[in-house]
Parts: C-alpha cells; sequence; structure tokens
C-alpha cells in the first residue's frame, strides 16, 4: 500500500482496499525505502503527486487534515511533520498543490511545520525546517517549485512571516540557492529586502558568503536601484527645504514691505515725516507687547489660582471620603464587636447549660451510686447475718421472711373467716416456732428432696411480702422504676397499706419523669431558639458583607 500510494498507483490502492488492508494503519518501516518514516497514506500520496491516488485513499477514509512525516531535513536528517498542502509544496506538486488549496481553507495553508531528531541520526540536534510555512517549504525545495511557490502567494498566503530566526522567504531562498525563487520574491513582493536576521544576516550577505555570484548579481541589482532611489529621495529633501528657506524669506520681505506702506500712507496722511511715525508705532506696538504679556501673566496667574482652588477641592473631597471610610469602618468594628460580644455571651450562655445538665447528671450519679453503696452495705449486712444463722443451725432472716410471706395469704383468710381460721394459724405458728433439731442430730435427707426443699425456698424468697416490698421501698434508688408488670403484681399481692404506699411511690416517681422531660424539653427549645438566633445573625453578616 504505501509504494501504490509512493508512486501513484491508485488502481493497486484500491485492489489492496478491497483485499482487507487498512487505509488507517501505515507501516512502521518499508524495506526499499530506507528515508521512509511511518505516516498516513494520505501524505504518500500528496508526495507522489498523482491526484487519482489521492483521490483514492480519499474514498476509502483518508482525510486532507492528516500530518505526517513529509520528508527527513537536507542537513541532519531531521523528521520533518507538515500536512498534505506542506508536502506538495515542499517536493513541487504544482497540479495536486492547486486541487488541494481549492478544497482546503486558506489558515490551513500557513500551518506551521514541526521537527524532531530522527532516531537513526547521531550528534546534537540542531532545528532546520522547524516553524516552516508551506510557502517556505515550498521556497526551500528548490528553483523546481517556483510554479508552487506562485500557486501558494495567488491563494494569498502571508509572505512577510518570519521563522524562529527571523529568517524571511528572501533568507531562506538566499540559504538553499534558489536563485529564480530569490529573483521573482525580490521582484514581485512588497518586502524589505535587506531584512536582516537574529544573526544580522542579509540576503546578500548570505550570498556571498556562499559564494553564489547569480545571488550577489541579483541582490546587487536591487542594491544599485536602492541606493539610486536614497540618493534621489536625499536630493529631493534638500531642495525642499531650500524652498521652505526662500518661501519664509519671501514672506518676511512681504511683511516688510507692508509694514512700509502703513507707515507712508499715515505720515502723508498726517502730514508727517515717516521716522515719527515709524517710532510711534514702535512704541504702540511695544505697548501692545506689553499688554499682551500684562494678560498673558494675569491669565496665567487665574489659571494657577484656578488649578490651586481645584486641588483644594479635591483635597477636601478626598479628605471627606476618608472621614466617610473611616466612620464606616469604626461602624463595622462597632458592629463587629457586638457580633463578638452577642456570640461570646450565647457561648457562654450554651456552656453554663452544658455545666448544668453535666451538674444535674452528676448529682443523679452520685445519687445513685450512693442508693447502691447502701444496698450493697444492706446486702452484706444480710450476707452476714445469714452466714451467722447457718453457723449456729438456724435459718436465714431472708428464708424467715420467704416463710412468712408464704404464710401471708393463709393468715389474711384466716382473718375473713374469722374465728374459724385461728386454730389453724396456731398450729402454723407452732409449727414455725417450734425448737428445731441441729443438724448434726437430724437423720439424713434423700437429695431429690433437699434440691426439691432448696427449689421451694428459692420461689418463697421469690414471693413478695408487705415485709419484702417495705424493705425494697426504703432500700431502693430513687431513679429504679416501679411502674410494669412487676409492679401491678406486687399491688395485687401486697396488703393494703404496702400497696397505699407503693401507689405514692409509683406516683411521685411519675411526677419526676414528667418533670425530668419537661425540662429536656425546655432545654431543647433554648437549643432551638440559639440556633436559630445564631442563623439570622449569620445571614444578617453575611448580608451586611
Amino acid at each position: 500500500m504505501q509504494q501504490a500510494c509512493a508512486y501513484g498507483k491508485d488502481q493497486i490502492v484500491d485492489l489492496l482496499v478491497t483485499k482487507g488492508v487498512d487505509i488507517l494503519n501505515p507501516p512502521e518501516t518499508v524495506g526499499s525505502d530506507a528515508e521512509y518514516r511511518r505516516s498516513p497514506f494520505i501524505i504518500q500520496a500528496a508526495k507522489s503527486g498523482d491526484i487519482k491516488t489521492l483521490e483514492a485513499v480519499l474514498k476509502h477514509g483518508g482525510t486532507l487534515t492528516d500530518c505526517g512525516c513529509i520528508c527527513l531535513s537536507k542537513k541532519k536528517k531531521n523528521v520533518v511533520i507538515s500536512n498534505v498542502i506542506g508536502c506538495a509544496a515542499y517536493h513541487g506538486n504544482t497540479a495536486l498543490l492547486k486541487y488541494v488549496l481549492e478544497r482546503m481553507p486558506r489558515q490551513d495553508a500557513e500551518i506551521e511545520t514541526m521537527e524532531h531528531q530522527d532516531k537513526h541520526s547521531k550528534g546534537a540536534y540542531q532545528r532546520e525546517l522547524c516553524k516552516y510555512t508551506p510557502l517556505m517549504l515550498a521556497v526551500a525545495g528548490g528553483d523546481g517549485n517556483l510554479d508552487a511557490v506562485k500557486a501558494l502567494l495567488q491563494k494569498g498566503v502571508d509572505f512577510k512571516v518570519a521563522d524562529e530566526q527571523s529568517n524571511s522567504v528572501l533568507h531562506i531562498a538566499a540559504v538553499n540557492g534558489c536563485n529564480q525563487v530569490l529573483d521573482y520574491l525580490a521582484k514581485n513582493l512588497k518586502i524589505e529586502l535587506f531584512q536582516r536576521n537574529k544573526l544580522g544576516e542579509t540576503a546578500l550577505s548570505i550570498c556571498q558568503a556562499q559564494k553564489n555570484a547569480k545571488g550577489i548579481q541579483i541582490m546587487n541589482q536591487f542594491k544599485a536601484d536602492y541606493d539610486k532611489s536614497k540618493s534621489i529621495a536625499e536630493k529631493l529633501m534638500v531642495e525642499l527645504v531650500k524652498e521652505d528657506e526662500n518661501n519664509e524669506e519671501a514672506k518676511a520681505k512681504r511683511k516688510q514691505k507692508k509694514w512700509r506702506n502703513k507707515i507712508n500712507r499715515i505720515a502723508k496722511a498726517e502730514n508727517i515725516s515717516p521716522e515719527e511715525v515709524e517710532k510711534r508705532l514702535e512704541q504702540e506696538e511695544k505697548l501692545r507687547q506689553e499688554e499682551e504679556l500684562e494678560q498673558k501673566k494675569a491669565e496665567a496667574e487665574q489659571e494657577k489660582q484656578a488649578q490651586i482652588e481645584l486641588e483644594r477641592r479635591k483635597e477636601e473631597v478626598r479628605k471627606q471620603r476618608e472621614e466617610m471610610r473611616r466612620q464606616e469602618m469604626l461602624e463595622e468594628q462597632a458592629e463587629l464587636a457586638r457580633a463578638q460580644e452577642e456570640a461570646r455571651e450565647a457561648r457562654e450562655e450554651r456552656a453554663r447549660l452544658r455545666n448544668e445538665k453535666q451538674e444535674r447528671y452528676k448529682s443523679a450519679a452520685r445519687k445513685t451510686n450512693e442508693e447502691k453503696r447502701a444496698q450493697n452495705k444492706s446486702r452484706t449486712r444480710q450476707q452476714h447475718v445469714d452466714e451467722a444463722d447457718a453457723e449456729d443451725g438456724r435459718p436465714s432472716l431472708k428464708k424467715e421472711r420467704a416463710r412468712s410471706n408464704a404464710r401471708q395469704p393463709a393468715n389474711n383468710i384466716a382473718q375473713h373467716d374469722g374465728a374459724a381460721g385461728e386454730p389453724q394459724r396456731a398450729a402454723a405458728m407452732g409449727e414455725h416456732h417450734k425448737e428445731r433439731t441441729p443438724r448434726h442430730q437430724q437423720a439424713p435427707e434423700d437429695p431429690k428432696e433437699r434440691r426439691k426443699s432448696k427449689s421451694m425456698r428459692r420461689h418463697a424468697d421469690e414471693l413478695p411480702t408487705e415485709n419484702t416490698l417495705a424493705a425494697a421501698e426504703e432500700d431502693a434508688p430513687a431513679s429504679n422504676h416501679i411502674v410494669g408488670l412487676g409492679g401491678e403484681m406486687a399491688l395485687q399481692t401486697a396488703s393494703k397499706k404496702a400497696q397505699q404506699r407503693l401507689k405514692k411511690k409509683i406516683k411521685k416517681q411519675q411526677d419526676e419523669e414528667d418533670e425530668q422531660r419537661q425540662l429536656f424539653e425546655k432545654v431543647a427549645q433554648e437549643k432551638a431558639e440559639a440556633a436559630r438566633t445564631r442563623e439570622q445573625e449569620e445571614q444578617k453578616r453575611r448580608i451586611e458583607e
């Protein structure tokens, strides 16, 4: 495909595309072309100069805006990258150049080249064709590109542009020894013929350094014309200066003649000598000049006073503005201080509320801890008593209370039944208070019966009685909740007195919870109000800023 594009074989291009060759994927290297560097097939077609091959590549997906390697520079063999116009211009393919110029905008005909060192080159990198426009490339291509140069100039490209070293198209033509192009450009372009680049060289000096006799002749011809036109211009300037001097002298003579005529006319009218008239006129002229001088002085003084007054007013206005700015600054500072004070007070209020809340929590925690310690002490004391009773072989107080609670329903029934329950109550009390046999003298019990009796005693200990409820009321902390299923069962099984005490306790706890809830709601409302106030103040401050 690369060879078909490079040699202008459009039919082979169509055949290869139909065989499946990717038109958008050019090869990296080509063995038969040592100077080939990877570039789009549209660039290879432009290098060949065949319009049909270019059209074939465009038909199968190529674009005129593609850029790629158009050549290797002549000296350092750097890779030069440009578009289709630059490729056709450098290789002098005028017909194809005109074809693409008709189908591309003019700014594409002024795209500058890029250049980089080739992978096979040796030594330090040095630029040669960097920042070259297609017109510069056509000039650098040699005298055979004169038609390409003309085509680009007819397109209206900018011919006054220079490269990185300030070389114009004349410098490039002189460097590459393109005498025909140099002669055409010098005759037909309105360009500075003796413009110097960054090295101080002109096209003539470059031709002289390269010993280009034809180029030197062309530039000397233009230099002679330049020198001739310069001498003519200088001669004309001298004549113009002389003419101005003659005009001034003639004007002075006319003025003097007019002055003498005026003197003679006045002398004849007043019948006096011209000398007297001249003397009087000179005095009048002197007085007039003095008056004009005085008037100018007065005007200058007035202007000076007006300037002073203007400066004074400007100073007053400036002071007023400074005073206004100072007042505004003081107001802003005062407002900022007020805002800071309010913020400080709000912070202190929040800290106070937070401290009060923490104190309440700490007080409640201390009270709870004291009550827990009291309970622990009571429990420890009870354990000591139980251990002492166990050592003496007597039942513990806790078990005694459990048995008493177990007998309490029977006693309540006996009270309602009257005298009928007295024998049973006496028997129960007698059985309870009869003398116990020491543990070492008792008969051994069955393990199952022992476990059963322990279980019964444990359940008996858990039954609520008036005594246990009273003890719970005295020992329980104020933060414990009585309201609930356990409290209702205790109320149902307790005596009337215990029920009343428990009801009072429940009511007290409910009142405390309501009071605590109201306090929390009040604190929450205060926090919300403080947050709204802060938000309003922040919004007001932002609006003022």
